[in-house]
């Protein structure tokens, strides 16, 4: 019996992950929603950025313009291609593409010579993209969407001559502490489980082993008391809540 109840709680514990992999799959559907007022908010913000500077010289409102549309292009595509939960794939040709946006208004930037003197400021768009993908507890598209965004711009600055070296030193710690906390609740999650079903699997040995104590003292323990003439007499007896010794 101990045997059977042994295997089964190995059993649980082997299908703890997917379980906890389901639950956390409909956190990540939560983020996609915030993901989706992430874009909306840029497209609002970029949209505003091309009217403050519309009738300023230069070209800055017409590369603010373009990332809006772009933004608005991304949010109808998914809204009208994008049907259900979203796959792991999906999530991250989601996620490239929110980046790819804001690399492609870096580029302009640089390719119509003003970077890093104007549009450098786009970098700080990255933040918000490098916290939802931590949402997802995905360490891997942590580390994929940082250094795919890191990686760009370390480039970009590069043959700009422009130093990013303080930016991209705390682009990258800020990617580590997000790869420890995507990676995080998991395994605090998983340890929580194990302990909680060794917890209750020791609870019900511990019910058994009273329940089996009960039923073997009532063998052995004498009947009720007997009435003699002339003597009278009581006691009580029971089975214990722990079992040890021996039984005279």
């Amino acid at each position: 019996m101990a045997g059977t109840n042994e295997a089964a709680v190995k059993l649980i514990k082997k299908t703890l992950n997917g379980r906890i992999d389901a639950a956390l799959s409909e956190h990540v559907q939560a983020t996609e929603r915030w993901a989706g007022y992430v874009r909306l908010f840029y497209l609002l913000l970029f949209s505003f950025a091309a009217g403050w500077a519309w009738g300023q010289p230069g070209p800055g409102r017409l590369i603010y313009l373009g990332m809006a549309l772009a933004w608005l292009v991304e949010i109808l595509l998914l809204t009208f291609w994008q049907k259900g939960a979203p796959s792991s794939g999906q999530v991250i040709v989601n996620t490239f593409l929110d980046v790819t946006i804001i690399n492609l208004g870096l580029f302009v930037w640089w390719w119509q010579g003003l970077f890093p003197a104007e549009g450098s400021g786009l970098f700080y768009c990255y933040f918000p993209l490098l916290a939802l993908a931590a949402n997802r507890y995905r360490m891997v598209l942590v580390l994929l969407v940082g250094g795919y965004a890191g990686l760009f711009y370390g480039v970009l600055s590069l043959v700009a001559g422009a130093d990013a070296g303080w930016r991209l030193a705390v682009f990258g710690i800020t990617i580590l502490v997000m790869v420890m906390g995507s990676r995080r609740p998991k395994r605090l999650v998983g340890g929580v489980s194990e302990e909680a079903v060794d917890s209750a699997y020791q609870l019900g040995v511990d019910h058994t082993t009273v329940r089996m104590a009960e039923e073997s003292h009532a063998l052995v323990l004498p009947p009720s008391i007997v009435e003699l003439p002339g003597l009278w007499c009581t006691a009580k007896h029971g089975p214990g809540a722990r079992t040890n010794g021996d039984y005279y």
